[in-house]
C-alpha cells in the first residue's frame, strides 16, 4: 500500500477485504495504529498495555 500524505481537512480511503488482508501496518501522523500479528490486524496502543501488565522496571531481571 502506498503511504498517503497527511493534509489539512478530513479523507477517508475504504479498502475492500482483499486490500485489507494485505496490509502490514497502519499508520496515522507517523505514529504506527495497528499492526499485523498472525491474520489480524492488532491495536498497537492495547499491545502496549499488556505488554506493561508483565513488565517490572525494578524487577532485576529486565535490566
Amino acid at each position: 500500500m502506498p503511504l498517503a500524505q497527511r493534509s489539512a481537512g478530513c479523507r477517508l480511503h475504504v479498502l475492500s477485504e482483499e486490500e485489507v488482508a494485505q496490509v502490514r501496518s497502519v499508520e496515522l501522523d507517523g505514529r504506527l495504529q495497528w499492526v499485523r500479528v498472525g491474520p489480524d490486524l492488532c491495536d498497537v496502543a492495547r499491545l502496549d498495555e499488556a505488554a506493561d501488565l508483565f513488565y517490572d522496571a525494578d524487577d532485576v531481571l529486565c535490566q
